[in-house]
């Protein structure tokens, strides 16, 4: 659904990388621009990674889920100096029954995606999971006595 929804056909050139993290703030998938997947790898932003705040500082993901709260990270507001050319906006996922965090869906380019418009898409992604996973729950089958 993820992909669906905020990697479109043209990502091979959007300059866009995708990420979903667990509520540890591990990035279980990174997806998106080659060339923007490359400089993400040189600062450790792939699969299995530690981003939690405790970790890595500052940072779209790992601040989101400290906060419990979507926000956007801007250049220098991240803590390390190499993730400073990067705008990040990052959305925290709860467990639609329990209201329990359960990880964070993040949009990381430049500057140009850093708008209001994009914090809405993210936003928009997140509610869909989370309805996504609210319906999955009540179609499931309750078992037998």
């Amino acid at each position: 659904m993820i992909r669906a929804l905020l990697i479109p056909g043209e990502a091979a050139t959007s300059g866009v990388v995708v990420a979903v993290g667990d509520s540890a703030g591990r990035l279980l998938w990174v997806e998106g621009d080659k060339t923007a997947l490359g400089r993400g790898e040189a600062m450790n932003f792939v699969p299995g990674a530690d981003w939690s705040e405790r970790s890595a500082g500052t940072n779209a993901p790992g601040t989101a889920l400290a906060l419990d709260r979507e926000l956007q990270i801007h250049g220098s507001e991240h803590f390390a100096r190499l993730v400073q050319p990067w705008t990040c906006t990052a959305v925290p996922v709860h467990d639609p029954t329990t209201g329990e965090l359960i990880g964070c869906v993040d949009l990381t380019g430049d500057s140009q995606i850093a708008s209001a418009q994009t914090l809405g898409l993210v936003r928009a992604t997140v509610m869909a999971i989370e309805n996504h996973l609210a319906l999955q729950r009540l179609l499931q089958p309750t078992p037998s006595p």
